[in-house]
């Protein structure tokens, strides 16, 4: 995952992308340069899964700010409960969205649903951050 944020800060100094904002996100794996960061500026978690247990990204005092958004009716839900407490606990920024149905992988189509505007509150906390 490391090597991803870091391919993402080097396509974004290559193509003139302000290399401040990275979010999570795939890319080619590449080695961080000397003093090169691997961390991501923000998390989106659009309906997580499989954090119920144990967190897959390391809660450090540097945790980037989190936006986890998920349906309430979503059989991972366990996995954004556990989430948030975890980041609350430890006083971590984060932005949380519960919507009360939409199941999982609800995606940006419009469906009639609350979930309809996610991608907006995303987008806007994307740019408050």
């Amino acid at each position: 995952v490391q090597r991803q944020f870091f391919a993402r800060r080097h396509a974004a100094r290559r193509m003139a992308f302000d290399q401040r904002r990275i979010h999570r996100g795939g890319a080619a794996a590449l080695q961080p340069g000397e003093g090169e960061s691997a961390r991501p500026d923000s998390l989106g978690l659009i309906y997580p899964a499989y954090l119920e247990e144990k967190p897959r990204f390391p809660l450090k005092k540097d945790h980037p700010p989190t936006f986890l958004l998920q349906a309430s009716n979503d059989p991972y839900f366990p996995s954004y409960t556990a989430y948030e407490k975890a980041l609350l606990k430890r006083k971590l920024p984060l932005e949380a969205h519960l919507f009360p149905e939409g199941g999982h992988g609800f995606g940006s189509r419009p469906c009639g649903k609350a979930t309809d505007g996610w991608l907006e509150l995303y987008t806007n906390w994307l740019k408050r951050i």
